[in-house]
């Protein structure tokens, strides 16, 4: 098993909920957010280490298979939950190139980027240390996520009794109610 999917297990079993995608969007979205946030005219750059692996989207549509050059600069764009149930980063790149983006699992951020979890957890104000990486910031925003999802479910679960109840006393207060 890999990490990613670990420190999730951990970040669900922790809270109590089943994984959903939405969360999982949600803590994405969030980190998204804090490293683009009013930042126009300075944006954060991910720089590529060494030439891993990257998915690119071209122009027309298609996806492919290409190893990353080493030095490479890249903006971060958006975020989205993939087929596999995995978060995956969409980044574009600093200088006009053949294809529009490239897309980075969260488990494959680390290995492609230099310092990422450095950067984003920065913009998060979290601690950064060594064995923080990009896998463990997704699933603390997840858990995150999680436990406010599950507090909005309860908080609407309680109105919806308060109101059942409510409407149970003002027949209770009616003397004639019920009666032929």
């Amino acid at each position: 098993m890999d990490k990613t999917k670990e420190v999730l297990m951990v970040a669900r079993r922790t809270v109590g909920l089943k994984h959903e995608p939405e969360y999982l969007k949600t803590a994405g979205a969030a980190i998204v957010d804090a490293v683009t946030n009013n930042r126009i005219d300075d944006p954060e750059v991910f720089s590529i280490e060494g030439t891993p692996m990257v998915t690119q989207k071209t122009e027309d549509g298609k996806y492919k298979q290409k190893p990353g050059i080493a030095g490479q600069e890249f903006f971060m764009h958006d975020a989205y939950v993939g087929a596999r149930a995995d978060l995956i980063f969409i980044l574009k790149p600093v200088d006009s190139q053949d294809y529009e983006h490239i897309e980075v699992p969260v488990k494959k951020m680390d290995v492609t980027f230099r310092h990422p979890s450095m950067i984003i957890a920065g913009h998060l104000k979290m601690e950064p240390s060594a064995e923080l990486d990009t896998a463990m910031i997704v699933a603390k925003l997840y858990g995150e996520a999680m436990s406010q999802g599950k507090a909005v479910e309860k908080a609407e679960a309680k109105a919806k009794l308060e109101d059942k109840l409510s409407k149970r006393e003002v027949y209770s207060k009616v003397p004639n109610f019920g009666r032929f």
